[in-house]
């Protein structure tokens, strides 16, 4: 029998609707949800996989940052944002794919006064990150970071707030 459910378990199926959300997902009109790595047939998905995908990014482009990658210790990122062979934000949006974190453009979203007075200064540039919305109604704050995954940070801000966290993976320059 066909499956037209695009999450499948095999014991239990269930609507995605009632499936339990990762911590770090988040529900945003204005954020780019990622969409499964298993789109590229791997499980270890790489930024590099992801970018060429997208056809952001050349065979002999990639090729090229893996020789540095490996000549120089850097990671892929690393090495790409220092050949600025795509823009930054394409990497960063990359990344959260490959983490299956929410990205976010800084660029284009409105900040909430209230969010950005959660946080001293000192907090949002040691985990360089930034807070950009808060729902009283929830008690939940909405942070972007160039480090969605660092835990110490979003456990950090969680403690400083009492509030709820929900990470987003944004570009270090925005």
């Amino acid at each position: 029998m066909p499956d037209s459910n695009p999450v499948s378990s095999p014991v239990v199926q269930q609507p995605v609707s009632s499936l339990p959300q990762p911590a770090l997902q988040v529900q945003s009109p204005r954020a780019a949800q990622p969409e499964p790595a298993a789109q590229l047939d791997d499980q270890d998905v790489s930024l590099l996989d992801v970018l060429l995908t997208e056809k952001v990014l050349t065979q002999d482009q990639a090729n090229t940052v893996k020789i540095k990658s490996a000549q120089e210790g850097k990671s892929a990122d690393v090495v790409l944002r220092e050949l600025k062979m795509i823009p930054d934000d394409k990497i960063a949006e990359a990344k959260a794919r490959v983490l299956g974190v929410p990205y976010i453009s800084l660029a284009t979203t409105s900040f909430s006064p209230q969010a950005i007075s959660l946080l001293p200064r000192a907090v949002v540039e040691r985990f360089s990150l930034i807070p950009f919305f808060y729902d009283e109604q929830a008690q939940t704050i909405s942070i972007a970071m160039a480090n969605p995954v660092d835990l110490d940070a979003i456990e950090f801000v969680r403690q400083k707030t009492g509030l709820s966290v929900k990470a987003f993976a944004a570009a270090p320059s925005e």
